[in-house]
C-alpha cells in the first residue's frame, strides 16, 4: 500500500528542517540540503522506516497536495539538493534532445486530470 508522505513527516518536521540551510547565502536562493543523499545526488530524509526524495517531502508539504501518479518534481534551479518550494514544480515525463527524457511542466489548476498516489 501506498503512503501519505505527510503523515510520516508530521512528527519529524524539526528533524527535517534542522537540515535545511534558510540563510540566504546561496546566489540563487536556493535552500541546501545538508543531510544524506541518494547515488544520484538528491536530498533524501528517512521517517517511520520510509526514504523520500526531499524535494519531493518539501513540495507535498508547501502545496498541502499529493503528487499525482506519473509526476514529477522538478528543480528550475537544477541544482539537486535545493528544497526551496519557490524552485520546484510539477511536470510530466516526455521528450529531452540531451538526456533523451522530456518534461513538460503541468500547472497545478490543471492536476485534478491526474489520478492522485499515496506517495
Amino acid at each position: 500500500m501506498k503512503y501519505d508522505i505527510r503523515k510520516h513527516i508530521e512528527r519529524h518536521i524539526g528533524r527535517l528542517e534542522a537540515q535545511i540551510n534558510k540563510s540566504g547565502s546561496h546566489p540563487e536562493g536556493c535552500w541546501p540540503w545538508r543531510g544524506t543523499k541518494t547515488h544520484n545526488g538528491y536530498g533524501q530524509f528517512c521517517a517511520d522506516g520510509h526514504r523520500m526524495a526531499v524535494h519531493r517531502i518539501l513540495w507535498t508539504l508547501d502545496r498541502d497536495r499529493l503528487i499525482p501518479e506519473g509526476l514529477y518534481i522538478l528543480h528550475r534551479c537544477e541544482e539537486r539538493l535545493c528544497c526551496n518550494p519557490d524552485h520546484l514544480y510539477i511536470a510530466a515525463r516526455g521528450y529531452h534532445h540531451r538526456t533523451g527524457t522530456y518534461f513538460q511542466e503541468v500547472p497545478e489548476w490543471d492536476l485534478a486530470r491526474y489520478r492522485t498516489s499515496r506517495r
